[in-house]
């Protein structure tokens, strides 16, 4: 502030003397009073801003320069200095929107020129920089030399060498001590492996400007590539020491950190770098690597997401995305991200054998050798390629050339019991189960810890149902881990095989009591507390979980899976609800609740929930899957197109994208296009069979049926060992009612393991062929050979029930409440087969079946019937008012409510009940009946 010195000439009034005196005391600090000062000016806030940025108090700084523009929005130098200090930061999008205003309010577009291509190259956007950001005619010095640095960088980002040198070769004419362009070289000696070259670029450089945080920061990086990481730590702890904001230095120690596996000292340095700048685009790549290695995958999830949501295309971010989607579980996701890594760095070996991994999960063992074709050749000698190559092998059930591939692996390494364990796999599918099993328990011997073999080898001998046998291998491992809560899992698995519930119990708790949030076992115990019809004990078994880990979503699901069997849908919503807040990029509960509220028409609630997952990850598949299939429930055919075309281009390379979209076309009668789009996932995966059965659906739709046929056989011959191909050729030629063709498919597909369905659907073409004391006969001889075969044995008892075979009926039903003794469906059927034989048990059977389900229409009406025959109206008729109120459709129900009325003299009423099931059009037992006592009536 200006004071002017007072003349004796001026006349000074009382008031006037007092101010003054005021302000002098104001002037040496004793009085704080703001009535005599003046109000900031806008460029009070810049000159500010400017002191605070040379302190080092970038914070400070940007708060003074929002001031400056609060006061005037005008001001083109703030709004150029603050896109500087945001340049700094890396908010390279920040940074450009403030350079587009700086020059519309007249600053010179030279003299922004360099900053405004720091921008763009923060953005990755090279080509931009390239196109736009151009010397102009009269740019001099520094002003040219640099905009020739920004444009030398954006070249050499896009791997244009040439053009790079040229850029800073260029910049040092125009100004000689151009420590960016002489940077610029360095990296371009770096490229070519010319490390003293580029370390002598730097030492130029520095040289000129020694305290110049650009090229310490280089020197650093390039003295880590030289393996002296602890020279680059002293030069990183150097430019904090210049620069305590400075983002590189902390990033560039927790990547040697990172390196050394000090995991805990590189989380500090970054988050001493996202305090400065919390949306920094390294910051937040380097956490997510990070919590990817501590394995907090949600947390890497998060952070990454970050990193894809400022730079979609950033391919370190993207190769870690689909490495957390493959830890995960996510592995579509995971396959479409790790295809766009190797469409564009094909050399990198990480990205194609994670690939591959993923292809095996989703089963596609050709695809997974194409991929690792180039890591394959004798030069390479990767063991990790190999054993992935014998694993592909082993699961496409070529076992020699899996055997192969895996003792090629053990040559390289021979301590990797996980490759030694998959060469024994290779020879029990070979059927050498000798040889298969030795290597097994030698690769699970020469483990100092718990190893793969070892867990191979348990879950064989379960597997198996040598329970025994995986006892003893249990007992061994825990002679070199000591106890913990998997053998203890293991050992009850196993007693639960043998049949002895009280061990496996104690082998459970066990578990729980080395660790107390072990969930397998806390679901192991829940499942043994729901057969002891205990839901209480099971409900405290995973509340006890989230006592201990309050965010675990397998308990909170749980919970809702519980409230579920118990119908208690406001708790259902709440458990997914809950598992939603606690795990926001888990995509299961949001599934789970999407589907119940489509299920109860809450379609804005579905649509809602399923458009948030999409918000919160645009690029994740699995959350896409939930819009389109929500969109698909609520009836929005064209929305569900969109989305699911979407999710073809987010990734090309899936064939299930494609086949959710034919689905969502043919719902929408494109049948045309969902063949084209069905072809398009063949041609991705030639033996992708949920593709191939659509297409045969959609042949037959279109009365297609050699197209289908032809289909079949190409399954057949894709996957000649599994049903699948003849049971769907069969069904064509049953459509077609061809039956012994159709026989003929179904026999086939049984000797290749088609199972109770496929004994199911030979019954059903054998009975409509005509040919049904044969149907009968492999029907009994069946359950014969699978007396345990639940599926077949209730299929059976419909069919007797509803042919009149009411003894036959009763005992299949009787045999399978041995198993299920409080089964409402079989308890129900019971009930009305003792009632069709005058059977006494008719009556104690229906009250049992109420106890069970006491609001099903179905059971009312059973009880309701049955006390009709014993002559007790007054009861009957209040249980089938109420199952016919909650089914009013169902003739049935309406015929055993009218008839009950008619003898309870309700001659009006039971017309009306009557009328009722006879208008809904349908056949049903006791159509006649009704007829006649209408007319009687």
């Amino acid at each position: 502030m200006f004071f002017r010195r007072i003349s004796p000439m001026e006349v000074l009034s009382t008031r006037i003397i007092k101010v003054s005196t005021i302000c002098l005391m104001l002037l040496t600090g004793v009085l704080a009073a703001s009535g005599c000062s003046k109000p900031k000016t806008s460029y009070d806030y810049l000159s500010q801003a400017r002191q605070d940025h040379q302190g080092g108090n970038d914070r400070a700084a940007i708060i003074d320069l929002k001031n400056a523009l609060k006061k005037d929005p005008k001001n083109g130098e703030a709004r150029f200095l603050l896109a500087q200090i945001l340049n700094e930061k890396g908010e390279g999008s920040a940074a450009e929107i403030e350079l587009h205003k700086a020059i519309a309010l007249g600053i010179n577009s030279s003299y922004v020129a360099a900053q405004m291509g720091k921008a763009l190259l923060l953005q990755r956007q090279y080509q931009k920089v390239i196109d736009t950001v151009k010397v102009a005619e009269g740019d001099k010095g520094k002003v040219a030399a640099g905009i020739f640095n920004v444009r030398g960088d954006a070249y050499f980002a896009l791997g244009k060498v040439d053009e790079a040198r040229s850029a800073y070769e260029n910049a040092l004419t125009e100004y000689p001590n151009s420590v960016d362009a002489y940077l610029g070289m360095a990296r371009l000696a770096a490229k070519r492996d010319d490390l003293e070259g580029a370390l002598h670029q730097v030492d130029i450089s520095l040289s000129k400007d020694p305290k110049n945080t650009g090229a310490l920061l280089m020197k650093a990086s390039i003295l880590i590539a030289q393996n002296k990481n602890n020279e680059a730590m002293d030069i990183y702890s150097n430019v904090l020491q210049i620069d305590k904001n400075n983002i590189s230095a902390y990033l560039g120690l927790s990547s040697i950190d990172i390196g050394q596996n000090k995991l805990d000292a590189a989380k500090a340095q970054i988050d001493a770098a996202l305090k400065i700048a919390p949306k920094h685009f390294g910051a937040n790549y380097a956490l997510g690597l990070v919590e990817y290695e501590r394995g907090n995958f949600k947390e890497a999830q998060d952070a990454v997401q970050r990193v894809l949501k400022a730079a979609p295309d950033y391919l370190p971010g993207i190769m870690l995305h689909g490495a957390v989607a493959f830890a995960q579980g996510s592995f579509e996701q995971a396959l479409s991200d790790l295809n766009q890594v190797i469409a564009q760095n094909p050399n990198n070996a990480y990205a194609r054998r994670l690939l591959a991994a993923t292809q095996l999960k989703l089963g596609e063992p050709d695809q997974t050798l194409n991929t690792l074709q180039p890591l394959l050749r004798p030069e390479s000698a990767d063991a990790q390629a190999l054993a992935l190559a014998g694993e592909a092998q082993l699961q496409a059930k070529n076992f020699n050339k899996a055997s192969q591939y895996l003792q090629m692996a053990l040559e390289i390494n021979p301590q990797a019991a996980q490759t030694q364990a998959q060469l024994g796999l290779s020879y029990l599918g070979a059927g050498d189960t000798e040889r298969g099993m030795s290597e097994l328990e030698q690769a699970a011997k020469h483990s100092p810890g718990q190893s793969p073999a070892d867990m191979v080898l348990i879950v064989n001998y379960l597997q198996h149902n040598e329970n025994d046998k995986a006892l003893a291998a249990i007992s061994r491992l825990e002679k070199k881990t000591g106890p913990n809560p998997v053998t203890q899992n293991l050992r009850g698995a196993a007693l639960l095989g043998q049949g002895d519930y009280t061990e496996a119990r104690k082998a459970f708790e066990k578990a729980l009591a080395i660790r107390p949030a072990y969930f397998p076992a806390a679901a192991n115990l829940a499942r043994l507390d729901l057969r002891d019809k205990r839901p209480d004990a099971a409900r405290k078994r995973f509340e006890t979980i989230l006592e201990k880990d309050a965010n675990n979503i397998q308990a909170m699901m749980s919970l809702a899976d519980l409230a579920a069997t118990e119908n208690k849908d406001s708790e259902y919503v709440s458990w997914l609800e809950k598992a939603i807040t606690a795990n926001p990029s888990a995509i299961k509960p949001r599934v789970a609740l999407t589907r119940y509220y489509v299920s109860k028409n809450e379609n804005q609630k579905a649509l809602a929930l399923a458009k948030e997952a999409v918000n919160k990850d645009p690029n994740n598949l699995a959350a896409l899957n939930i819009l389109g299939a929500t969109q698909l429930a609520i009836g929005d055919k064209a929305a569900s197109i969109a989305t699911f075309t979407k999710m073809t281009h987010k990734a090309p390379q899936s064939p299930e994208a494609f086949q959710l979209l034919a689905l969502s076309q043919i719902a929408d009668k494109q049948l045309d296009a969902a063949r084209r789009t069905l072809e398009n996932a063949l041609q991705l995966k030639p033996d992708f069979v949920k593709a191939q059965i659509v297409l045969i659906s959609l042949d037959l739709a279109q009365n297609k049926p050699g197209a289908a046929l032809k289909i079949a056989r190409q399954i057949q011959a894709q996957h000649p060992k599994s049903p699948l191909g003849f049971n769907r050729e069969a069904d064509i030629e049953l459509s077609q009612k061809h039956y012994p063709k159709a026989i003929k498919g179904y026999e086939q597909a049984l000797t290749k393991g088609a199972g109770s369905a496929g004994m199911i659907k030979l019954h059903r073409a054998l009975s409509l062929a005509g040919q049904g004391k044969t149907a009968d006969q492999r029907l009994t001889a069946w359950l014969k050979q699978y007396p345990s075969d639940e599926l077949v044995r209730a299929y059976a008892a419909q069919i007797y029930m509803h042919s009149n075979r009411s003894q036959e009926a009763i005992a299949q039903y009787q045999e399978l409440l041995k198993t299920n003794p409080n089964n409402v469906v079989v308890l129900n059927n019971l009930a009305i087969l003792y009632l069709r034989e005058k059977d006494k048990r008719a009556l104690p059977t229906a009250e049992q079946v109420l106890k069970l389900a006491p609001d099903n229409p179905d059971v009312q009406d059973t009880v309701g019937w049955v006390l009709v025959n014993e002559g007790q109206l007054p009861r009957a008729l209040d249980l089938l008012s109420k199952a016919v109120t909650k089914a009013p459709k169902d003739p049935g129900l309406q015929y055993h409510y009218g008839v009950a009325l008619a003898h309870a003299g309700k001659k009006m009423e039971a017309k009306q009940a009557l009328e009722a099931a006879i208008a809904v059009g349908k056949n049903f037992p006791g159509l006649e009946q009704a007829k006649s006592m209408l007319k009687g009536m």
